[in-house]
């Protein structure tokens, strides 16, 4: 209404000042009578009017129509945050707009595209956590609740089923911390140390050798020293998640090899060995979340399905990339740091 009002005054201000002027004018110059002066002044008068209406009109409408180009996206936008407040997820917003307006609101579809998506995630890893804790729990209660009856006696064998299922738990909470971690903090804080990734790699090589040696898994380490900058420790973690897999699921003959090499600007790493082929689909789920190739073997064994999430977190904060490749019996676990 106020602009509305401005638009008027304006018009009628620019429309009064060309017709004193003209007046004036013409006034000055002589050669008209005073009749046709007064004729000549009430003409331009009626012109000044019509274009002054005419004025008013188009900009009016003009007024009218970029006002609601730029305020109804406000609108929709408003309307839209009301619905995230009440806990619901709005419809993408869309707009013929340009400039700074289309930006904010392709920045506030990316948001809610990204809530909705931890939205996601965090459902899935309540109900995910929920069932990985039941199934140790349910033994832990069968166990006591038949001890306790006098069903079962207890003995060595017992005790030792009861460790191992409250073994699963604990482990699988101490991962969940890693997780919470690697999620929580980025690689700018964690990654502030240089470090011989040799000399990591040989720290968890050494860790596995009773049991490479035990299982009479041969081993091949090839690694390429090079200075990384990054979170040891971290690194370490992610080298001895992977190694544990392609143990835990080698089946010979082959070598399971640790090679690393420097490429350009970044260092790759990679861990290989003999398994069954894993299928296309199960490949480009492999790092999620407590996800499992084989759920009943991995259960057998202890894993929890967090332990290749939690390297692909380690290796994305340090501004890497980690793949996986399955093909003729071989699994190939790959990741890169790069070198600064």
């Amino acid at each position: 209404m106020v602009n509305t009002i401005v638009i008027i005054a304006l018009m009628t201000l620019i429309g009064w000042a060309v017709y004193e002027t003209a007046c004036s004018l013409t006034a000055g110059m002589g050669n008209l009578g005073e009749q046709r002066q007064e004729q000549f002044n009430a003409t331009l008068l009626q012109y000044v009017v019509i274009f002054v209406i005419i004025g008013v009109v188009a900009g009016g409408a003009l007024h009218l129509y970029f006002t609601r180009k730029i305020i109804n996206p406000i609108k929709q936008l408003i309307e839209s945050t009301k619905q995230i407040k009440r806990g619901s997820y709005p419809a993408r917003l869309s707009t013929k707009a340009e400039g700074e307006l289309v930006d904010l609101l392709d920045q506030f579809n990316e948001m809610v595209e990204q809530l909705e998506r931890n939205e996601y995630e965090r459902d899935k890893l309540v109900t995910d956590l929920s069932h990985e804790i039941r199934t140790p729990l349910a033994n832990l209660s069968g166990y006591l609740q038949a001890l306790k009856t006098g069903v079962i006696a207890a003995d060595e064998q017992i005790y030792a089923s009861l460790i191992k299922e409250a073994n699963r738990i604990q482990d699988l909470i101490s991962q969940l911390d890693q997780l919470k971690q690697w999620n929580s903090q980025g690689a700018e804080e964690s990654c502030e140390e240089l470090f011989s990734i040799q000399s990591t790699v040989d720290q968890v090589a050494s860790m596995f050798l009773w049991q490479l040696n035990k299982r009479k898994i041969p081993y091949h380490v090839k690694i390429e020293e090079a200075n990384l900058k990054g979170n040891p420790s971290g690194i370490e973690q992610a080298i001895n998640n992977i190694l544990a897999n392609a143990i835990d699921y080698y089946k010979g003959p082959g070598k399971i090899v640790i090679s690393g090499k420097v490429m350009k600007d970044e260092y790759l790493i990679s861990i290989s060995g003999p398994g069954d082929t894993i299928s296309e689909e199960d490949t480009d789920r492999i790092f999620d979340r407590f996800y499992r190739v084989d759920s009943s073997r991995s259960r057998e064994t202890g894993g929890s399905g967090l332990g290749l999430s939690i390297t692909k977190d380690i290796i994305s904060y340090h501004g890497g990339e980690i793949s996986f490749l399955s093909k003729d019996g071989e699994n190939i676990v790959s990741f890169t740091i790069p070198i600064t």
